[in-house]
């Protein structure tokens, strides 16, 4: 039985966003489930002109650049890729001829008619179209066909597909509330373990962390951070850390606050720093840097919207915090306690083993492929 993964992320070049490591991730288990000579990969690209076979088993498509092309797009319902690829994309899917698709995000409703006769299941990061309402209420009406488009996209998907994945039980509901369907499975943000396992001495000083990508809610986040704690914190200095931020370095800089960027590697930033902050004001979906933390074991201050779709009750090292004077008090709380300073604390680690690296859900996830295609093939 073969299947054809659709990923409207570029899983095949630096996944250094959360989306593309859950993207990852999502194509790494269909490879397991089906191997990797019956699983095969369309990915969309940007700075990419023409149709790319990478191998025999991927094909790489040109992504939507540009606002204009994008708004276009949106119009006649298009997420990914330009209205013109159209018949080549899905050329290459009849030429795969899978038994199975999978569909990485729910954006691609644009091909129903040519997956009539396929088996789809479909994978939900969030719920797009609140995703991109928060973009028309933060950004501006040109971000409305987006929104449209979502909707369409949603419900089309939603209608067709034969099995629907979710990441948390919020997101389960508001797909009930919208479109009254349930998913038949919730496969939470996991990641393979990566933790460097080495010795390493923390900073001594009162020095917070950041570590996220440069988009809409980490930097409204950040920002709000910044002018709201770090304001009131003139004795602790802060590091943002993270893909693409160095644009933004001359606004969020400050006397006790550092913006790194773009880093090559963040195991020594993991290693060093005593405590992550994450003040994610707004959001869908799950944050794939909660789980990065987890992993390292880091004690962490988040907001509920960071820690959504993560079970870290009864973790002492983890607290959630919702407004600045929560910040500020469990902030210096820390700070006096000794515990503070411990690279990797092995129960917020130990939450990690056991719920969310990828070997911890393969097997339940296996067992309903398992039971859903069996039902397929009878």
């Amino acid at each position: 039985m073969k299947v054809l993964v659709l990923s409207s992320n570029d899983i095949c070049g630096n996944c250094s966003y959360g989306g593309a490591q859950c993207s990852k991730r999502n194509y790494e288990l269909m490879k397991k489930y089906f191997g990797y000579e019956n699983t095969f990969l369309i990915v969309f690209r940007k700075n990419q002109k023409q149709i790319v076979e990478i191998d025999a088993h991927t094909c790489s498509f040109p992504a939507i650049e540009g606002s204009i092309k994008a708004v276009y797009a949106a119009i006649r319902h298009y997420k990914v890729y330009m209205p013109g690829l159209h018949k080549e994309v899905i050329r290459y899917i009849e030429r795969v001829d899978a038994d199975v698709i999978f569909f990485d995000n729910i954006v691609f409703g644009v091909l129903e008619k040519s997956m009539l006769n396929k088996k789809i299941i479909a994978f939900m990061q969030n719920v797009e179209s609140d995703y991109t309402y928060h973009k028309v209420k933060k950004k501006g009406l040109q971000y409305l066909p987006a929104y449209w488009s979502s909707q369409w996209n949603e419900k089309k998907v939603i209608k067709f597909t034969n099995r629907l994945l979710a990441l948390t039980e919020r997101d389960a509901n508001r797909i009930n509330s919208l479109y009254h369907c349930r998913p038949n499975f919730l496969l939470p943000i996991t990641m393979t373990d990566t933790k460097v396992l080495k010795e390493f001495t923390v900073k001594k000083n009162k020095e917070l962390l950041f570590i996220g990508s440069f988009f809409g809610p980490n930097y409204d986040g950040i920002y709000w951070f910044v002018e709201s704690v770090m304001s009131e914190l003139p004795e602790y200095s802060l590091t943002i850390v993270g893909k693409g931020f160095e644009q933004v370095k001359k606004k969020l800089e400050r006397a006790n606050v550092k913006v790194v960027g773009t880093v090559e590697s963040l195991d020594e930033y993991y290693l060093e720093y005593p405590l992550l902050v994450m003040p994610i004001l707004y959001g869908e979906g799950m944050k794939v840097k909660t789980c990065e933390a987890l992993m390292h074991g880091k004690a962490i201050l988040a907001t509920d919207e960071a820690l959504e779709g993560y079970n870290v009750e009864g973790l002492p090292m983890i607290s959630r915090c919702n407004d600045a004077q929560q910040f500020i008090i469990k902030i210096k709380e820390l700070f006096e306690s000794i515990q503070i300073w411990e690279s990797c604390y092995e129960d917020i680690r130990g939450r990690y083993l056991e719920k969310y690296s990828t070997e911890s859900v393969e097997k339940e996830f296996f067992d309903f492929m398992d039971e859903w295609l069996e039902t397929v093939i009878k």
